[in-house]
């Protein structure tokens, strides 16, 4: 029975770790709802209090990249950069269900508009990535389409 225990015991253990693991995208086939799903919902431990960086150099999916900001309540303050959303290029044979994720960031924030006046090209998603890339994880969240109207 001791036996039995034990070996009960040690397949958990195995299987909590393999359910941990990164899988790439070609394990998902075209999949890429499930693997961003696994990847970074399931296992977003890996990843919050963590900088950007780190999720970036496992995102196997293009790079559409814009950052979320946050309003102040008083108008003396400035707009912070409090998160970023990271998509994938599709290309129009593509069709929806369509994601992306919500990525939210630890204080101190960035202010936007320096952060967006200090850029070669605000509308380059890598630069984005560049200039955001030692920001704190907080939280990531999947949000699966359809978007826009119907």
């Amino acid at each position: 029975m001791k036996t039995i225990i034990i070996l009960f015991f040690t397949l958990l253990c195995t299987y909590n770790i393999n359910a941990q693991s990164y899988r790439s995208m070609n394990e998902f086939g075209t999949d890429t709802i499930a693997y961003m799903r696994h990847n970074f919902v399931e296992r977003k431990a890996q990843y919050i209090n963590q900088p950007l960086s780190k999720l970036l150099s496992d995102y196997e999916l293009g790079l559409v990249f814009d950052p979320t900001r946050t309003y102040p309540y008083k108008t003396t303050e400035t707009i912070r950069i409090d998160g970023a959303i990271l998509q994938y290029p599709t290309p129009p044979q593509y069709k929806e269900p369509y994601a992306f994720l919500i990525i939210n960031f630890k204080a101190p924030h960035l202010p936007r508009v320096e952060t967006y006046n200090n850029m070669i090209n605000p509308d380059d998603s890598n630069e984005w990535a560049e200039k955001l890339k030692n920001c704190i994880v907080s939280d990531i969240e999947l949000v699966i389409g359809p978007f826009g109207p119907n």
